[in-house]
């Protein structure tokens, strides 16, 4: 069922050309549109080119410290470790960094963040080894989202799509970025994430911003670096 979704999956472009002030503003009008549900399959170059240029801005604007902690996870029987960083920068802007190394053949994952949960405990990973059931939920839920796609090719509203009838529930201070993929492919999407669009953040751009280049691949080690961050409006102090 899996590889049948995989296979399904389609292309998602990030502009390669243009300053980065012009591709942050692209990125985040994308996601603004498209807020609900994403689905793609990574253009690695494309994407470099744009998280590069994000990265730059972002480090020019950061104006509070960041906080980070540790999340450790089961994937592939193997116990890892990633990090978060947590931080509002000059724009009012609050972003949550998380940042792993993965084994190259393992792509299915989710992460959760709670923007509510007490510092250190902001974001957590759930994989196959830790909850089996969650997985599988999303496997069936991707796959709804993709047929509702064939069906109705010309529209990108995915909101009919309950992710709570697939017994994916979250918390209102919670938000879902998933990933399923193969060495091939990749696809993923998110949702919840109610907190992105009321109070400050009511009619602001927010959304999950994912990078994972193949350069940081080790083929020694057969693993890959993978990052990815959440942002939304909380205002400027």
């Amino acid at each position: 069922m899996l590889e049948k979704l995989l296979k399904k999956c389609y292309d998602e472009e990030f502009p390669a050309n243009g300053d980065s002030e012009n591709i942050k503003t692209v990125v985040l009008s994308r996601i603004e549109k498209e807020n609900h549900m994403k689905r793609f399959r990574i253009k690695p170059l494309i994407i470099a080119a744009a998280v590069a240029a994000f990265s730059v801005v972002s480090l020019l604007v950061v104006n509070a410290a960041m906080q980070g902690a540790l999340v450790k996870f089961i994937m592939g029987g193997e116990e890892i470790e990633g990090e978060y960083n947590d931080y509002v920068d000059r724009k009012g802007f609050r972003n949550i960094s998380f940042e792993t190394v993965l084994p190259s053949h393992v792509k299915n994952f989710a992460i959760i963040y709670d923007v509510d949960a007490p510092a250190g405990e902001n974001v957590r990973v759930i994989t196959k080894e830790t909850d089996p059931e969650f997985m599988e939920n999303l496997v069936r839920y991707a796959e709804a989202i993709d047929t509702f796609r064939e069906k109705y090719a010309q529209t990108q509203n995915y909101e009919e799509i309950d992710p709570e009838n697939f017994g994916l529930v979250l918390k209102d201070s919670e938000l879902c970025s998933y990933n399923l993929g193969s060495d091939m492919w990749n696809c993923g999407g998110h949702f919840g994430g109610n907190f992105m669009h009321t109070g400050a953040a009511e009619g602001t751009p927010s959304g999950v911003y994912i990078e994972n280049i193949p350069n940081d691949a080790d083929t020694t080690n057969e693993t890959t670096i993978y990052r990815e961050t959440l942002y939304y409006y909380v205002g400027i102090e």
